[in-house]
């Protein structure tokens, strides 16, 4: 069908659809082309397709198919105007020549219609020409102004990237700094972690020292005494030193340590606290053992018996043998055969706010009775009308060893009410050093200073009725 009416496939695909006004000479080849295949239009059927096209052409939107449909129009005037001369040359009858005047007079009546219409279409052509050369220039001018954007853009791309550059400079110069200053504070981390321990190592030996230097109140059966301590101490270093393994059977079975009597609570305690003070663990060792830097101190100060978990958890972090302590802990933990006794006892803690203020009375009375019986007896001796001098030797000797028993006395008592680990602890060492510093006084502050010489006039007047 294409190849008969000489339009391409999609035009008659369009003129079907309804998107395109088929023109006269498409219908009239149509019309040829179904003659040939025995589907001849009627007159009627072809003259209707003529109308209806016409009519198509008419409403037409487009200004030229609507010209086409005012050529054609013009056409088919022209064709009845020949015919009507052909009529009128053929027939001399007035009413032949009077249709001949009506036609002509209609043709020109159409024809003037048809001019107006075509200059009305001439002037929208014109209108939707300027309108579209307007349109162009806009187009023009828009994609110039995108130009000028894009060269804009691109020179705000450069600057983004160099200053994107400037900044990755300044973030690799910093990060090189965070770097010098991480090193820096690993440095001073390991220096504080080893100032911790030596703190520790130094702790430990004044505890270690203050405990030594304790001497066992009379009376008080609780408490271990000086000779069994150093014995105790002696079987430790020899059955069972820090962090090894010791008292392993043939067989493979781990036994107690020597010192590890059931009820012996407080030698426990002791040996458990120089594991921590021998291996100095970090904060990190107790962490790792789910243990606390306080929660160790607060469970090694008392004297009584940790339990299992918490002991065995402190061994790993201090690295000691966990097989040998826990046999340690079973034996201390297990209850003392009828009728026998422990080799060593365990000393109740005393706790209370009594106790501890009778600690820290013993200890201040301890560094005034040196102060005022020293400076007394050199007060004395500087006197120009004093005693004799055998006199003031015998009084020395004796007031010597009064002064001493009673340090002793008064130092001991203090020493035995305090709490492991407190601060009144900390309060009798210090009373024992301030003791040393009292009788440094006692004997050049008479000489050098008058409050202190009358201070021990008046108290050696005070002790002559004793």
């Amino acid at each position: 069908m294409a190849a008969a009416t000489h339009v391409v496939p999609s035009t008659i695909t369009r003129y079907l659809k309804g998107e395109r006004v088929a023109p006269k000479e498409f219908v009239e080849h149509c019309a040829a082309f179904l003659a040939e295949h025995d589907e001849a239009l009627a007159p009627a059927d072809r003259e209707q397709l003529h109308r209806l096209r016409r009519e198509a052409q008419a409403a037409s939107p487009s200004a030229e198919v609507r010209l086409l449909h005012l050529k054609e129009e013009i056409d088919g005037l022209k064709a009845d105007l020949d015919a009507a001369h052909a009529a009128h040359e053929a027939s001399t009858a007035a009413a032949v020549r009077e249709a001949v005047r009506q036609v002509q007079a209609e043709s020109g009546r159409h024809l003037a219609a048809i001019e107006k219409q075509l200059t009305t279409m001439r002037d929208q052509l014109h209108a939707e020409l300027k309108l579209a050369q307007q349109e162009l220039e806009e187009e023009r001018e828009r994609a110039e102004n995108l130009g000028t954007d894009n060269d804009q853009l691109r020179v705000t791309a450069e600057a983004q990237r160099r200053r994107i550059e400037q900044a990755r400079d300044y973030i690799r110069k910093l990060t090189a700094e965070l770097d010098l200053k991480e090193q820096e504070l690993a440095r001073k981390e390991e220096e504080v972690r080893l100032l911790h321990q030596q703190t520790r190592v130094l702790q430990g030996q004044v505890q270690t020292l203050t405990a030594e230097e304790e001497q066992p109140v009379a009376g008080a059966a609780t408490q271990v005494t000086a000779s069994a301590a150093a014995a105790l101490d002696a079987v430790v270093q020899a059955d069972f030193p820090v962090g090894t393994r010791t008292g392993v059977k043939a067989d493979g079975d781990v036994r107690p340590s020597v010192w590890a009597q059931p009820g012996n609570a407080v030698g426990f305690q002791q040996r458990l606290r120089q594991l921590r003070w021998a291996t100095v663990p970090t904060d990190q060792d107790f962490i790792a053992q789910g243990l606390t830097f306080e929660l160790v101190g607060s469970i090694t100060k008392f004297d009584s018996l940790p339990g299992l978990e918490a002991t065995l958890a402190i061994v790993r972090a201090c690295g000691g043998d966990v097989a040998q302590w826990a046999a340690d802990w079973n034996s201390v933990a297990s209850p003392a055969p009828a009728g026998a006794s422990s080799r060593v006892r365990p000393t109740p803690p005393h706790h209370g706010f009594l106790p501890a203020l009778f600690a820290v009375t013993a200890s201040s009375a301890s560094v005034a009775l040196i102060l005022l019986n020293i400076a007394g007896f050199v007060s004395v001796c500087r006197m120009d009308n004093g005693p004799a001098v055998a006199v003031l030797v015998v009084s020395g000797m004796g007031l010597a060893i009064f002064t001493a028993v009673i340090w002793l006395a008064l130092t001991g008592g203090a020493a035995a009410m305090v709490e492991k680990g407190s601060g009144t602890e900390t309060y009798v060492a210090l009373s024992v050093v301030a003791s040393i510093g009292a009788l440094l006084v006692a004997v050049i502050g008479p000489f050098q200073f008058e409050v202190i010489d009358a201070l021990g006039l008046w108290w050696a007047r005070a002790l002559t009725p004793l």
